[in-house]
């Protein structure tokens, strides 16, 4: 896990962005499956909600380290959202 996500890479949080959204399509497949007991839809849907929010923070700081990568490699200058 990525601790600083001021000193990471981009890899690295690229990396982590696609093992949260795996996670995400893996436990997405489980509930689809039939056979489930409602205690186990309910965990399920639990965990959906929470890879979700950790899918989009990765997503969010994968992207503001290629924004800074970018930054640096133009010489310093602010990208303007």
């Amino acid at each position: 896990m990525v601790r600083n996500t001021r000193e990471a890479t981009p890899e690295a949080l690229g990396d982590r962005w696609n093992h949260a959204t795996d996670l995400l399509a893996h436990e997405a497949q489980r509930l689809g499956a039939h056979g489930l007991t409602p205690f186990q839809r309910r965990r399920s849907v639990r965990r959906i909600q929470v890879l979700e929010r950790i899918a989009r923070r990765a997503m969010h700081d994968y992207r503001a380290a290629l924004e800074r990568e970018l930054a640096d490699s133009l010489g310093g200058s602010r990208l303007v959202n």
